[in-house]
C-alpha cells in the first residue's frame, strides 16, 4: 500500500509565519514527524517575537507617560538591549537552525536574553516600584507553549526569580502584599498557559492524525487513478495487467483476473501476479464467484493471517468473473482498501467492455460518419455532401477548363400521392425512384435527396449543355414507367431545372439556385419536361416537354 509522508515543511519567512500565525505547540511531543514539529517550533518563534515586539512598545509607552524612575539613559540603554534582540530574532534563519540539534539550546540562550532584559529593566526602574513586572506574564506564556515541561517549570521558576533579585537589589520597595499578589498573579499566569500548552498538544496530535489518513487516503486512490489510466487501453491485455499492477502498488502480494467463458460457462484463469504455485483453484474461484454475484458484494475469506479478496467484475452489466487479491489481514482491514478493490474491479470490468466491443464502436462511429451525410430514407448523398462534392468539382473544372451542370429534380405528383396512400408508401415510392435515378446516371454523376420529393444531380466534365439534356431526357425515360409499390402501380413524373457553369466566385450557390428557379418553371408550364437556364451571359432559357 502506497502511503504517503503527513509531514508539513517548515516554513521559509518568519514574517509570513507572523501574517499565517494561528496556534504554536510544545516542543518534545513524541510520536510526532521532526518536520512537523519543527514547523510548530518555528510558528513558536513568531509567536515569541511578537510578544517581544508588544513588550518593547508598552515599554516606550510607560516611559513616554512619564512613569517609572529610569534616567533617559538607563531607558536608552535598555530599549537598546531589547531591539537588538528583536532583530536578531527576525533576523536569524530560524528555518534552517530549527531542524537541527541544537534548536531547543538556540530557543534557551534566546530566552535566557529576554530573562536578563526584563531583570535589567525592573532594576533600573526602582524594583517593586516598576510596573515592568507586568511583562513577565509574556515570558511564562512562551515558556508553557515552547518548551518541554520540565524546561518549561525551570525557565518559569528562573525568570521570577530573576525578578525577585532585581526587585531586592535595587532595594525592594514592594510591601508582602503586594509582593504574594504578583507572585500569585504568577502562578495563575503558569497554570493556565500550561492548560493551554495541553490543549495545542491534543490539537496538534489530531490534525497530524487526521492530516496523515487524508494522505494515506490521496495515496492509495491516486495508485488507482494510475491503474485506471494504464486500464484505459482498448487492448484487453493491457487491461487486465494494468489492475493486476495497480493491486501490487496498493500493496497485496498477490491478484487473480477469472472470467467466465461465454460458451461453457465454466471459469477460466486470465492472468495472475504473485508467488507461483498459489492460485486459486477454479473452484474455489467459483465459489466466490457465486457468493459475489448472490450477495452483489465483494467477499471476503479470512484463512489465518491471510485474507482474500473477491470483488465481481462484470460483462455489459452482467456478472461475469472476479477479481481476487491476496494480503495479510492488517492491510484489509480499512475500509478504503476495500473501496479501492471495488474501484480496480470496475475499471476492469469497463476496460474488458471496451476492448470487446472496439469493432461495434468502430462500426457505429462509421455509420454516424455515414449519415451525417447521407440521406436516411434512400441512403443518398444529402445536401451537405452535395455541397462539398459541387465543390471538389468546381476546383477540378478551373483545373480541366470544363464546365458543371445541376440538374434539379421534382416530383411533380408526388404529395398527392403521400396524402392519399400513406406515408409508409411514399417512402416507399421515394426508395424506388431513387434506386431507378441513380441506374439512369452515369458513374462519376452524383444523385443527391436534397429534401422531400427534391432531388439534384451532378454532372462533371461536360463541355455543353447538350450532354447536360441528354442526362435530363434519361432520367424522364427512367421515369415513364410505373412504379409498383405494394398493390399499387404509380405513375411519377417530374420536372427538372438545369443549369450550367464554369468555374467563378460564388458559383456553386448561384448555378444551384439557377437550376431551382428553371425546375420551377418546368413545373408551371405543366410538369414532366426539363427547362434548360440561361447562363449569367446568355439570353432566354430553353425548354422542353419529355
Amino acid at each position: 500500500m502506497t502511503k504517503a509522508d503527513g509531514s508539513n515543511r517548515p516554513s521559509r519567512s518568519l514574517f509570513q509565519l507572523f501574517l499565517g500565525f494561528r496556534r504554536v505547540t510544545p516542543l518534545g511531543e513524541r510520536n510526532l514527524h521532526p518536520s512537523l514539529v519543527a514547523t510548530y517550533r518555528l510558528k513558536t518563534v513568531a509567536a515569541g517575537t511578537l510578544l517581544m515586539a508588544w513588550a518593547l512598545v508598552n515599554f516606550m509607552v510607560y516611559a513616554a507617560l512619564g512613569a517609572g524612575s529610569m534616567s533617559t539613559s538607563e531607558f536608552l540603554g535598555v530599549m537598546a538591549l531589547g531591539i537588538s534582540g528583536l532583530a536578531g530574532a527576525v533576523l536569524t534563519p530560524w528555518n534552517r537552525l530549527l531542524v537541527g540539534r541544537w534548536a531547543l539550546r538556540l530557543l534557551y540562550g534566546c530566552s535566557g536574553y529576554g530573562i536578563a532584559v526584563l531583570g535589567a529593566a525592573v532594576y533600573l526602574d526602582g524594583g517593586g516600584a516598576s510596573i515592568a513586572y507586568l511583562l513577565l506574564p509574556a515570558l511564562l506564556i512562551f515558556f508553557a507553549i515552547a518548551y518541554p515541561q520540565r524546561a518549561q517549570v525551570i525557565l518559569s521558576l528562573f525568570a521570577v526569580g530573576v525578578y525577585l533579585v532585581a526587585c531586592l537589589a535595587a532595594g525592594w520597595n514592594m510591601a508582602a502584599a503586594d509582593a504574594y499578589v504578583r507572585i500569585m498573579y504568577f502562578a495563575t499566569t503558569v497554570v493556565v498557559a500550561t492548560f493551554l500548552s495541553r490543549w495545542l498538544i491534543a490539537d496538534m496530535k489530531e490534525r497530524a492524525t487526521s492530516s496523515s489518513a487524508a494522505d494515506v487516503r490521496a495515496g492509495m486512490l491516486e495508485t488507482v487513478a494510475r491503474a485506471a489510466r494504464r486500464i484505459s487501453s482498448l487492448d484487453a491485455s493491457h487491461v487486465v495487467s494494468g489492475a493486476l499492477n495497480g493491486a501490487l502498488e496498493l500493496g497485496f502480494e498477490e491478484a487473480e483476473i477469472w472470467l467466465l467463458d461465454e460458451h461453457s460457462h465454466a471459469i477460466e484463469l486470465q492472468r495472475r501476479v504473485g508467488m507461483e504455485g498459489r492460485e486459486l483453484s477454479s473452484e474455489t474461484a467459483m465459489e466466490l464467484f457465486k457468493a459475489a454475484r448472490r450477495e452483489q458484494d465483494t467477499q471476503i475469506v479470512v484463512e489465518g493471517r491471510q485474507e482474500t479478496v473477491a470483488a465481481l467484475l462484470h460483462r455489459d452489466g452482467d456478472p461475469a468473473g472476479v477479481f481476487v487479491v491476496k494480503a495479510d489481514s492488517d492491510n484489509t482491514s480499512d475500509p478504503l482498501v476495500i473501496e479501492c478493490v471495488d474501484l480496480l474491479a470496475a475499471q476492469v470490468s469497463a476496460g474488458l467492455d471496451v476492448a470487446r466491443n472496439l469493432a461495434e464502436r468502430r462500426g457505429m462511429e462509421e455509420r454516424l460518419a455515414h449519415w451525417a451525410f447521407h440521406d436516411s430514407l434512400t441512403d443518398l448523398p444529402n445536401r451537405v455532401l452535395f455541397a462539398d462534392r459541387l465543390e471538389l468539382a468546381l476546383a477540378r473544372a478551373a483545373r480541366d477548363d470544363s464546365n458543371v451542370a445541376v440538374l434539379f429534380l421534382d416530383l411533380d405528383n408526388f404529395k398527392q400521392i403521400n396524402d392519399t396512400l400513406g406515408h409508409a408508401t411514399g417512402d416507399e415510392l421515394l426508395r424506388v425512384l431513387a434506386h431507378r435515378l441513380h441506374a439512369s446516371l452515369r458513374p462519376n454523376d452524383t444523385l443527391a435527396r436534397y429534401g422531400g420529393d427534391e432531388f439534384v444531380v451532378l454532372v462533371e466534365q461536360i463541355d455543353d449543355v447538350e450532354s447536360a439534356i441528354l442526362v435530363a431526357q434519361r432520367i424522364l425515360d427512367a421515369l415513364s414507367d410505373p412504379a409498383v409499390v405494394g398493390d399499387h402501380e404509380l405513375l411519377v413524373h417530374t420536372s427538372i431545372g438545369i443549369a450550367m457553369t464554369s468555374a467563378r466566385p460564388g458559383a456553386d450557390t448561384d448555378v444551384v439556385r439557377r437550376a431551382d428557379i428553371a425546375m420551377y418553371e418546368a413545373k408551371g408550364a405543366g410538369g414532366s419536361r426539363f427547362v434548360v437556364s440561361s447562363s449569367p451571359e446568355t439570353d432566354a432559357p430553353h425548354e422542353q416537354a419529355g
